[in-house]
């Protein structure tokens, strides 16, 4: 782990300690069990103890934030690179912290009777991190190691920075989509999975295309 991604993920360890301090405010307000999940017809699928409740999720968002900062290896990037991949990785490690604090405030809002519309919920977190990588994948630096990999694209700046553009246009794409589902029609929430893979299956094809015209 770099000093300088430690840095640019404080903002993380902000969100966490956010997280603590609700968790302790709101605790004396809630039943002594409340609900984890909850399926689109309201139907509670399981609860725990509040103290429990409040323990497990604090520390799932330290395991991520911990695992999260130790995997990425830069050594072998020069110092343009290395700046403008942890510029990015650490806007990723952010947004998914704070995702995991606003699934914090549901699970606390649902316990206090103020039950959030599970389709429409999910459209809308979806479809906000869709517009977050969306802006991001245009930005990954050639070759890093996060992006749409395959020897193809790692080993031509072209490939790389074409299927890059694609991608970001076309979760930027999703994005609005689901967010406007959200919105207008939280029905659509079926369709996730096929809407997210094709978000990432959609840019590898094009780049076996761009391949394959380069090459002829």
């Amino acid at each position: 782990m770099s000093k300088t991604l430690f840095k640019r993920t404080k903002l993380s360890l902000i969100i966490i300690l956010c997280s603590i301090i609700f968790w302790i405010y709101m605790i004396p307000s809630l039943p002594d069990s409340i609900p984890m999940q909850v399926e689109d017809d309201g139907v509670v699928i399981w609860t725990t103890n509040k103290y429990i409740a409040s323990l497990f999720t604090v520390l799932t968002m330290v395991l991520i934030y911990a695992i999260m900062l130790y995997k990425p290896k830069v050594k072998s990037m020069d110092i343009d690179r290395k700046d403008a991949y942890e510029r990015v990785y650490s806007f990723i490690v952010n947004t998914v912290i704070f995702l995991v604090f606003i699934a914090i405030v549901v699970v606390v809002l649902n316990a206090m009777g103020h039950t959030l519309e599970p389709n429409r919920f999910v459209l809308l977190v979806g479809g906000f991190l869709f517009v977050v990588i969306g802006n991001y994948f245009q930005k990954i630096p050639f070759n890093s190691p996060i992006g749409i990999k395959a020897p193809w694209t790692v080993n031509n700046k072209t490939i790389w920075r074409k299927t890059h553009q694609a991608a970001s246009t076309i979760n930027l794409v999703i994005g609005f989509v689901l967010l406007l589902a959200g919105i207008f029609n939280p029905a659509l929430s079926k369709y996730l999975l096929f809407i997210a893979i094709s978000g990432f299956i959609v840019p590898f094809l094009y780049s076996i295309y761009l391949n394959k015209k380069l090459k002829y």
